[in-house]
């Protein structure tokens, strides 16, 4: 029988330094979230795949989907360039690892944690010197889809406090999903268990994925993005967060 782990859940808010492309550093001390609108791009996949190592080549040529398969190229062929222009890798090219439940990581450098979400038309990386997990989420007013989640995946404190506010449902929803991906775990299963209508909360999962969390703290912060909705998950606390939006102009050196 698995033993159940404790891991504090801790909401916490405060205003991103936006900031542009040009003004930002190659320091990590507080996370860095990259954003970009695949519509304020040209797509030159010569340029872009020249950055993409090969099993993300392989893999964005098989989107059938015209959009999908730009929001997927766009969001790694960033990654790359982010990583060499501020020297985190020598190597265009570089290969990262998939974890067990997929999340990404660079075996030989530890202390870059990045994780990549996309939704609809935008794309966003977060960088920074511990672990970490992003989700972002298209703010749609679906009645029969957002039931359909809540109904499996909400605790009856979150539905309650939802009602019809779909901004609130996709708040607590990116929540959910950057709780587990920074903590590199994949089990839907354990969603319904992260109430995060709370300020502060004890978590207790039953999966033994947890034990290295066990009676550590999780530091979720959230954001309204235009039409979007992103939260952000980390073990180690953070109070500041560097969002940019990338553009076109941006990368027009990219070589």
């Amino acid at each position: 029988m698995k033993r159940k782990y404790k891991i504090r859940i801790n909401n916490i808010d405060f205003t991103p330094n936006e900031l542009t492309f040009s003004q930002l550093e190659n320091c990590l001390e507080y996370p860095i979230i990259l954003h970009a609108n695949i519509e304020n791009f040209s797509f030159d996949n010569d340029l872009m795949f020249q950055y993409l190592n090969e099993v993300e080549k392989d893999k964005a040529n098989k989107f059938k989907i015209e959009r999908a398969k730009n929001t997927y190229i766009l969001a790694h062929f960033l990654n790359h360039y982010f990583l060499n222009k501020f020297h985190f890798s020598s190597n265009k090219t570089t290969y990262y690892q998939i974890g067990e439940f997929g999340k990404p990581y660079y075996e030989n450098n530890p202390l870059l944690n990045f994780n990549i979400s996309h939704a609809q038309n935008m794309v966003t990386l977060a960088y920074f010197n511990n672990e970490i997990g992003i989700d972002i989420e298209h703010i749609k007013n679906d009645n029969e889809q957002i039931d359909l989640v809540r109904k499996q995946y909400f605790s009856s404190s979150e539905n309650k406090n939802i009602d019809n506010n779909y901004e609130l449902f996709y708040k607590y929803w990116t929540k959910k999903e950057s709780i587990l991906k920074a903590i590199s775990c994949g089990i839907s299963s354990e969603l319904k268990s992260i109430n995060t209508s709370q300020i502060t909360q004890d978590l207790f999962l039953k999966n033994d994925i947890f034990k290295e969390y066990n009676n550590k703290d999780l530091f979720v912060w959230s954001w309204r993005l235009k039409d979007y909705f992103l939260s952000l998950s980390s073990p180690n606390k953070f109070e500041k967060v560097k969002l940019i939006e990338v553009f076109q102009h941006d990368i027009k050196y990219a070589t």
